[in-house]
């Protein structure tokens, strides 16, 4: 009798441990946003409003660190695909130029000599080829102005070699590219109006991919590499379509009377994500590949600007503000969310730029 009550107190016990454990997993998981760490690395003025510096964390805001702490300007952080690597841009030697640091922050040098600018007011940021052996840019050795023409360049990610792999005197800019990381979309002036063209890494097999009197500008590629989105206004307003890479295959994918703009491919291969001014102030919305269950994901008075899908789609980043585009009193946030919409997060500052770890 003595050991059976014996038993079953050892029982009880295990029971309310367990149940405690339950009740903890389930506080915790609930009332937070990130189940698992994700690491974003992003350029912001956080101690220095004159001061833009690189910095990573935690997407819950813990473990906030400043990767470059140096007076001059460093922005447009990109992260390798292999996690080990940023590239971003600075103007530390008396002129703007690519540089690559450790994901820690150490041994930042520069990539090379060659580009004598970094980024461009019409077109910003750096993109690491998938198979990490390349950077994209756009870029003018006749400065920085939003008119002057642009090339796209690669440059090996070790800095032994650069190609201008347009090298044409419009403007070319916005290279995306493929899954296999042999092409790249990318969008050009160069017969009369906007269009968008694919070219080999190595300069051949150059092919404009629209034709028509509108404004074509390239998207992204999805994960099999069959499909290319990108955005159009030939139907009289801004609307997401969808191509074959050759070109072929072009349909609308929205299909409505707003204008809708940064379409990309979720990690899922399943799902596109966007924006669109529908409702009357630009908000994110989520479609399937095919344009079908166009959902809002974002809420309230604010407009969406950019964003950015973590790698395993659970999250995603992104600016807004409440007031009028182009107003310098508009009040600007940056947030993280989950996909889902909800849990919404605002970051410790305005982000200039953001790059989730691979």
């Amino acid at each position: 009798m003595v050991l059976l009550r014996k038993r079953n107190l050892l029982i009880l016990g295990v029971v309310i441990l367990l149940g405690i454990a339950l009740i903890t997993y389930i506080v915790l998981s609930g009332s937070s946003l990130f189940r698992h760490v994700e690491q974003v690395a992003f350029s912001a003025s956080l101690d220095d409003p004159d001061n833009e510096e690189i910095y990573v964390m935690n997407a819950d805001r813990t473990a906030l660190t400043d990767l470059t702490n140096h007076p001059a300007g460093d922005r447009w952080p990109a992260w390798s695909p292999d996690g080990r690597q940023i590239a971003f841009c600075s103007d530390r030697d008396g002129q703007d130029g690519m540089y690559v640091m450790n994901a820690d922050g150490s041994n930042p040098h520069r990539l090379t000599d060659a580009i004598k600018t970094c980024g461009n007011p019409h077109v910003t940021g750096l993109y690491w080829s998938p198979d990490n052996k390349w950077i994209a840019t756009s870029y003018s050795p006749n400065g920085t102005s939003p008119d002057t023409p642009l090339d796209v360049y690669l440059i090996k990610t070790d800095g032994s070699q650069v190609i201008n792999l347009t090298n044409h005197p419009a403007m070319d800019w916005g290279l995306s590219w493929s899954p296999d990381s042999q092409r790249g979309s990318f969008n050009s002036d160069r017969d009369g109006n906007l269009e968008t063209y694919v070219v080999n890494i190595d300069g051949t097999g150059l092919t404009r991919l629209t034709n028509n009197l509108a404004r074509d500008s390239a998207g992204s590629w999805s994960a099999d590499g069959k499909r290319l989105l990108f955005i159009s206004d030939r139907d009289g307003n801004l609307q997401i379509y969808a191509m074959n890479p050759d070109g072929s295959g072009q349909i609308n994918l929205t299909k409505t009377s707003a204008n809708e703009g940064q379409a990309v491919w979720l990690p899922n291969g399943k799902e596109i994500a966007f924006i669109s001014d529908r409702d009357g102030q630009w908000k994110l919305y989520k479609m399937n590949a095919d344009g079908s269950e166009q959902v809002r994901v974002t809420d309230g008075q604010e407009n969406e600007t950019q964003f950015w899908w973590s790698p395993d789609g659970n999250l995603f980043a992104f600016n807004s503000f409440e007031g009028q585009a182009g107003d310098p009193n508009a009040r600007w946030t940056s947030w993280i969310m989950k996909a889902d919409g909800t849990e919404q997060m605002a970051l410790p500052a305005v982000i200039g730029w953001f790059s989730w770890k691979p």
